[in-house]
C-alpha cells in the first residue's frame, strides 16, 4: 500500500486542495503529473491512488477536490465488449478495478475530472463507448500516434466543437501541435459526449460532456498535457488551469 502526499509549506491545511491521480508513483513519467500540477499551484496536495484497497481509496478519494486519470496501459477489452482483442493489450487488471471505482465515485460526487491518455479511454469505457485495440493494425496509418521516441513524437490536431473548457481555443481552430504516445482510442465515443478536437485521420483527440448541466467538470484528452510544455505551453497549462479551477470551485461546495 502506497500513499503519497506532498503538501506545500502553508500553515492552514484548509486553503490547500488535494488532487487525487489514480497513479502516479513508480517512474519519472508518472511523477510528471506532480510535477506539472504543482507548477500551476505549488500549494496543491497530491494524493497517490495506486497501491491501495478499494475501500481505503474511497474514504481517500472524500478527501480530494478533483480527479486525474492518468496514462499507462490498456484498458481490458472485455469491458467494452471484444475480448477477442485481449492479444493486442497490455493489461493491469488491479488498476482497470481501481480506475471504474474511482470514475464512478467522482461522477457520483461531481468531482472534477481530468482523463489524460488511458484516462481518456477508460473514461469513455465507463460511459458506454469502445476503442479500437490496436491503431495501427485497425486504422490506416496516415497519422503516426506512437513512435519510438515517445518525446518526439508529435501530430496536428483539429477543434471542431468547444464548450467552456476549450473556448480559449477558439482562435487556434486547426493544425494545433500536441504529443502523441499511444496505440489505442475511441472508436465509439459515449452517447453522453462529444467530441472536441480530432487529428487528420479523424480519430478523436478531445471529448467533453455534450450537456453539462448536473454533472462533474471533465476535460479528457488523448494527448499528455503533463509533457506538452516544451511544445505547446499555452495549451497544456490552459487545460490544466482550468482543472484546478474547477477542483477549487467544488472543494468551496463541500
Amino acid at each position: 500500500m502506497t500513499i503519497i502526499i506532498l503538501s506545500s509549506c502553508q500553515s492552514e491545511k484548509s486553503k490547500h486542495i488535494t488532487i487525487g491521480i489514480s497513479k502516479g508513483i513508480s517512474s519519472e513519467s508518472y511523477l510528471q503529473y506532480t510535477k506539472w500540477l504543482k507548477s500551476l499551484d505549488s500549494t496543491l496536495e497530491i494524493v497517490n491512488f495506486y497501491g491501495l484497497s478499494l475501500d481505503s481509496t474511497e474514504k481517500l478519494l472524500e478527501k480530494c477536490d478533483g480527479l486525474v486519470l492518468s496514462g499507462g496501459p490498456d484498458v481490458h477489452p472485455n469491458f467494452y465488449g471484444k475480448p477477442e482483442y485481449d492479444s493486442l493489450c497490455e493489461i493491469d487488471n488491479y488498476r482497470d478495478t481501481l480506475e471504474f471505482a474511482l470514475i464512478k465515485s467522482a461522477l457520483n460526487k461531481k468531482m472534477p475530472i481530468l482523463g489524460v491518455c488511458r484516462g481518456f479511454q477508460i473514461l469513455n469505457i465507463a460511459l458506454g463507448g469502445s476503442l479500437y485495440a490496436d491503431i495501427p493494425t485497425q486504422l490506416s496509418q496516415s497519422v503516426i500516434h506512437r513512435c519510438e521516441n515517445k518525446d518526439s513524437c508529435k501530430h496536428k490536431i483539429n477543434f471542431i466543437n468547444f464548450d467552456d473548457n476549450f473556448s480559449f481555443m477558439k482562435g487556434f481552430l486547426n493544425n494545433t501541435i500536441v504529443n502523441s504516445n499511444h496505440h489505442q482510442g475511441v472508436c465509439i465515443l459515449a452517447r453522453d459526449l462529444q467530441p472536441i478536437a480530432i487529428t487528420n485521420d479523424g480519430l478523436i483527440e478531445a471529448f467533453s460532456w455534450k450537456n453539462q448541466t448536473d454533472k462533474s467538470f471533465m476535460i479528457a484528452l488523448q494527448w499528455h498535457p503533463e509533457r506538452l510544455s516544451r511544445i505547446n505551453p499555452y495549451l497544456s497549462d490552459s487545460l490544466g488551469v482550468r482543472f484546478l479551477n474547477a477542483s477549487r470551485n467544488f472543494y468551496k461546495t463541500k
